[in-house]
């Protein structure tokens, strides 16, 4: 079996180059909003280890209503942050078959296994991810 080299390869259209671009700020802005619900969650984690360390009520009532909204929203932003990586993958592999990349030369490319590539490929944009 041969090696794919760069010269074998099509570029991808403009079009092609957008919509990974635009996929890319979608998974970059769902990583942040991760990243801020994260450090949010170890505020309230403090304030829990707190109010145990204290001799406090483990359960503080007028904490605890507004935590499982918290905790609502955490979920979500997580389920978001999958969406759109779900999304980067299925538009970079999109593409990578647009330039002439095999599943199995994807997989090995992106380091995951053919069947992965094949699925995501297969779905729709967010047949395996829900809110």
């Amino acid at each position: 079996m041969s090696r794919l080299s760069r010269d074998d390869l099509q570029p991808p259209s403009e079009a092609s180059r957008h919509k990974v671009l635009k996929a890319l700020d979608g998974l970059e802005g769902a990583e942040i909003a991760l990243a801020a619900a994260l450090n949010e969650r170890r505020i309230q984690f403090d304030i829990i280890r707190r109010h145990v360390k204290g001799n406090d009520l483990a359960v503080d009532p007028s904490f605890m209503e507004g935590y499982a909204k918290s905790r609502d929203e955490f979920t979500q932003t997580i389920n978001r942050f999958r969406a759109a990586r779900h999304n980067f993958q299925r538009v970079i592999y999109e593409v990578a078959r647009e330039e002439g990349l095999s599943i199995a030369a994807t997989a090995r490319a992106w380091g995951v296994s053919r069947q992965l590539v094949s699925r995501v490929l297969n779905e729709g944009p967010s047949d395996s991810i829900r809110e």
